[in-house]
């Protein structure tokens, strides 16, 4: 019986070296893979190439869309995440055209503007640029959206990035 009890502590004493090798495998792998995280954040600075106005990059144009950037969200590669609008640059309204009246609107083309502050605050402004082809998330929708942009004539300081907007295009007064 001795030769079967030495068998039994040994057999037991290799069984407890393996799990102590195999915890302390796992545990190499878990601590190389958190130090590889800990570079990777290092690594992750994000720096603005000018200063001013950081601006998240949802798309706000359509309705009950999920936000993409949010707190915890998962981000990919080459993602947008935000934007840094020019405010020395002319302000400008960008906003989108049904298919059935994009021939209408052309470079030039008088707009009023109504934002943030009420119907008595009109702005005018000229289309400064037609897109030629339709938004991709518009195609995919079903209504083909054209994407236009307005240039404000003189926008007042208090107009901030991302402010939504109504538009009026005046197609009436066209020539020809």
């Amino acid at each position: 019986s001795r030769p079967k009890v030495i068998k039994e502590l040994k057999d037991e004493v290799e069984r407890a070296r393996a799990n102590e090798l195999a915890k302390l495998a796992t545990w190499n792998l878990k601590k190389a893979k958190a130090e590889k995280l800990s570079r990777q954040i290092e690594n992750c600075n994000l720096y603005a190439p000018a200063d001013g106005v950081v601006v998240h990059a949802n798309d706000t144009r359509f309705r009950n869309r999920i936000a993409a950037i949010a707190n915890g969200a998962t981000v990919r590669e080459r993602q947008v995440i935000f934007n840094m609008p020019d405010l020395k640059s002319p302000l400008r309204v960008v906003t989108h055209v049904p298919q059935w009246s994009i021939g209408h609107v052309r470079p030039g083309v008088k707009a009023r503007i109504k934002a943030g502050g009420g119907p008595d605050r009109v702005l005018t402004g000229k289309v400064s640029e037609v897109a030629r082809l339709p938004d991709v998330m518009s195609v995919f929708g079903g209504r083909r959206l054209y994407t236009i942009s307005l240039r404000v004539d003189d926008p007042p300081a208090a107009f901030v990035p991302d402010m939504k907007a109504q538009v009026e295009i005046d197609v009436a007064d066209l020539d020809h």
